[in-house]
């Protein structure tokens, strides 16, 4: 079960743009009769346009 969602959510992560489910959640996970589970409920979700990388150094720690 935990591998379907990671390969969902992957396949989620390597669309163009990609989606951000933003509520992952056992609720939202769908198992069918083959005990195969699929991501639903993407009321949250949003579309990443772009990327940036934020940090901070270790000065401010």
């Amino acid at each position: 079960m935990a591998l379907d969602t990671a390969r969902g959510m992957n396949y989620l992560h390597n669309c163009t743009p990609v989606i951000v489910h933003r509520d992952l959640k056992s609720p939202n996970h769908l198992v069918d009769k083959n005990w195969v589970v699929k991501v639903c409920d993407f009321g949250l979700s949003r579309m990443k346009h772009s990327t940036f990388l934020s940090f901070r150094s270790l000065q401010e720690l």
